[in-house]
């Protein structure tokens, strides 16, 4: 099963449940009250999404025009970075002891189809990261690695984003990843019915087509279920958190010569069995 954020028909944004036939079941209000996510809302009145009743009538997601982050309001996201071999290999780092994690704030949250903007003067260094993301379903803590994956509501893409100039400027990483749209994330969350293995799923990613990154997940170094375990060690993880997961070789940093986003480019962010994020690229004064 399949859901997400999106307008409905109408007008109106709706979280949906979207069946194997693409009709979406609106289940929840999205936007309604500020800070509320209906998800969140859902999980938190212990109702679960696949059992939620209809709040309107079933509609064909080919009608759909307007994509949101499936999980609107995150409590957090947290985000695992040098996490495939081939990437640390690429980029020159040592296999990392441990998780690597860092901030990405929700302001820079977009759906599937929106612009990655930018202000010229604010970066010349735009790159691109595709990324499996971990959408959590139930509240976790110090949970073992062989539990991990029974806490775990589904799985969406997500593309991290990353101003290059910023990030190995000495400062933080959040800065450079969390300028605002950028982090596309869509175009809907598949729930672990479908997936039950996260780490056998091809990873792709194309710049104005042209293939620029093509893994597996398998080539992880930390799997989903050692990344939860971790985490949960030292923070709480609540239903409708949000984890990337670290991004396989074929980065622009990492090119030769190096690769940049553009203002006209168009972004394919591609996880197969998950789903494809297609977001244009808008830089402007």
């Amino acid at each position: 099963m399949r859901y997400a954020t999106v307008n409905s028909p109408a007008g109106k944004p709706v979280l949906v449940r979207i069946d194997k036939n693409d009709m979406a079941t609106p289940i929840g209000r999205a936007f309604e009250t500020v800070g509320v996510d209906p998800l969140r809302l859902l999980f938190a009145n212990r109702r679960s999404p696949r059992r939620a009743e209809a709040i309107g009538e079933p509609f064909p997601m080919g009608r759909v025009r307007k994509f949101y982050s499936p999980v609107t309001v995150p409590s957090k996201v947290v985000s695992v970075g040098a996490n495939y071999r081939k990437h640390i290999a690429e980029i020159g780092l040592e296999v990392p002891p441990f998780p690597t994690s860092f901030a990405k704030y929700p302001s820079a949250l977009i759906g599937h189809r929106d612009a990655i903007r930018y202000r010229r003067r604010d970066t010349k260094q735009v790159d691109y990261e595709n990324e499996l993301m971990i959408v959590m379903g139930r509240r976790t803590r110090d949970v073992k690695a062989k539990d991990a994956l029974d806490h775990v509501f589904g799985y969406t893409v997500v593309n991290d984003v990353s101003a290059r100039d910023h990030q190995f400027s000495g400062d933080q990483f959040s800065r450079s990843k969390s300028f605002d749209t950028f982090m596309p994330v869509g175009p809907w969350i598949v729930d672990t019915s479908d997936i039950s293995n996260p780490q056998k799923l091809p990873i792709r990613t194309r710049v104005n087509g042209k293939e620029v990154q093509n893994n597996n997940t398998s080539d992880q170094i930390f799997s989903c279920a050692k990344i939860i375990a971790f985490l949960s060690r030292y923070m709480t993880l609540e239903p409708g958190d949000m984890i990337t997961t670290g991004t396989p070789e074929g980065v622009g940093w990492g090119r030769k010569p190096q690769l940049f986003l553009k203002h006209g480019d168009v972004l394919e962010t591609e996880i197969v069995g998950v789903g494809t994020l297609r977001n244009p690229i808008k830089v402007y004064k």
